[in-house]
């Protein structure tokens, strides 16, 4: 099953000589598959996929009118994205039967299998926040000088779970699990005539 959802809302409104807009947006997005692990007409193993991610943004503005020498605008930017992944694989049935022959790899069996539930988790989160500025003036009919400025700061966050389990308490598996997080800053500007 795939499902995708996304929309979004532009808005603008004009306070006295100010122009005031709002632009708001959402995404989401989500898949689960399941696949027969071994592709064969027995159900053996089974594989599952499941991945979702959503995304939102929401930025503000506020700017001159185009009317006089100086036209600027300034403004904030936020943004969120949550990313999920995940992998399953159940195996069900051993390929060697109990009667001790061989089996191939498409036949059927009813031995339960002793070993593997296998699970992998991935999440990934995403925030950014920026405010910038921007400015133009008109010196001469010929001649306009530029300015502006963004900062910026990033943060992300990721983590890993990978996780071995063993039917009937065996005596082996385990899990192991990483996190890692990071976030940054950087000013972009630019100027000109």
């Amino acid at each position: 099953d795939t499902l995708e959802n996304a929309g979004s809302i532009e808005a603008t409104w004009r306070v006295g000589e100010w122009r005031l807009k709002s632009t708001t947006a959402m995404a989401g997005f989500s898949s689960l598959r399941q696949n027969d692990g071994d592709f064969s007409a027995n159900v053996h193993a089974l594989e599952y996929l499941d991945e979702e991610a959503d995304s939102f943004t929401q930025e503000v503005q506020v700017a001159s009118s185009d009317a006089g020498r100086l036209q600027w605008v300034a403004g904030a930017f936020y943004l969120h994205d949550d990313l999920r992944y995940r992998f399953v694989f159940d195996r069900l049935t051993v390929d060697v039967d109990t009667d001790g022959d061989p089996e191939p790899a498409s036949a059927p069996t009813d031995t339960l299998s002793p070993g593997i539930d296998v699970q992998n988790l991935e999440t990934l989160e995403t925030t950014s926040r920026a405010v910038f500025g921007h400015a133009t003036v008109t010196l001469s009919p010929g001649l306009r000088a530029t300015a502006g400025a963004r900062w910026t700061r990033d943060a992300k966050t990721y983590s890993l779970l990978n996780e071995l389990t063993g039917r009937y308490n065996l005596g082996f598996g385990g899990a192991s699990v990483q996190d890692m997080q990071d976030s940054w800053t950087k000013v972009t500007w630019k100027a000109g005539l």
